[in-house]
């Protein structure tokens, strides 16, 4: 929330400035020459996972924080009977990401590719609903509760060069992300002031999560996407390629 953002930010990500960079010594260096850089790579995220979840990295070094993950509003409609709403999403344990597949490339550009898989994902936030009953139309709003068993990702960070001053730093040019969702159920709170009625929209709602789930992966996607490329390009930018990567 497991975003390929992580093994970048986690090999590279450092927001100190170039001249007062100074890299904790727990922190697990991979050399270009490496035979297997990738495996590098995985075992320095694997190393430092215990601070992803804050940002910080140790040596008063930070990082964007992982958790939670903001996630982008959803919209989920149905005819004219359905309108759901999901706003103010947060996620947690998504530092908790397992890397199954990784390749990092070094020429002509730094990109990282990866797959990755994050296990019983918790959300909560608001929503909104206008659900027709028959000939009644009812309308409600409260808290939001969310349960992921697995989410699967494969994300990728590419980079151009960009060299001030003599000293080549990297531009992150983008950070797509696409996400699959395995099992989501949602736990609404107060619906329409009453019991009956909510675990009626309850019902409704998980049972049409199917028809909606491309909706909701989509938004996860972009909120990936959009941390990853805004924390990479804050590193990347400021930190010399050659301090990062040696």
């Amino acid at each position: 929330m497991f975003k390929l953002i992580l093994v970048f930010l986690t090999l590279f990500g450092f927001s100190s400035k170039a001249q007062n960079v100074q890299l904790p010594q727990s922190f697990k260096i991979c050399s270009k020459s490496s035979p297997n850089l990738a495996e590098c790579v995985k075992n320095s995220v694997e190393y430092l996972r215990p601070s992803l979840r804050t940002g910080d990295l140790g040596n008063g070094i930070r990082i964007v924080p992982l958790e939670p993950l903001k996630i982008d509003d959803i919209f989920l409609e149905r005819g004219s009977g359905f309108f759901f709403n999901l706003y103010n999403i947060k996620a947690y344990n998504i530092h908790n990401f397992k890397i199954e597949k990784i390749r990092v490339t070094l020429e002509p550009n730094v990109v990282a590719d990866l797959l990755i898989k994050i296990k019983n994902v918790d959300c909560s936030g608001d929503y909104k609903i206008n659900l027709l009953l028959g000939i009644v139309n009812l309308q409600g709003h409260g808290k939001i509760e969310g349960k992921i068993d697995e989410i699967k990702a494969r994300l990728k960070i590419e980079t151009v060069p960009l060299y001030r001053d003599g000293v080549e730093y990297k531009n992150v040019t983008k950070v797509p992300a696409i996400v699959k969702i395995d099992k989501l159920v949602l736990k609404i709170h107060d619906l329409f002031k009453d019991k009956v009625l909510n675990d009626v929209g309850e019902r409704l709602v998980n049972q049409n999560l199917d028809m909606f789930l491309p909706e909701i992966e989509k938004s996860v996607s972009n909120s990936l996407s959009k941390i990853g490329l805004q924390a990479s390009s804050g590193v990347f930018g400021r930190i010399p390629f050659k301090l990062l990567l040696p």
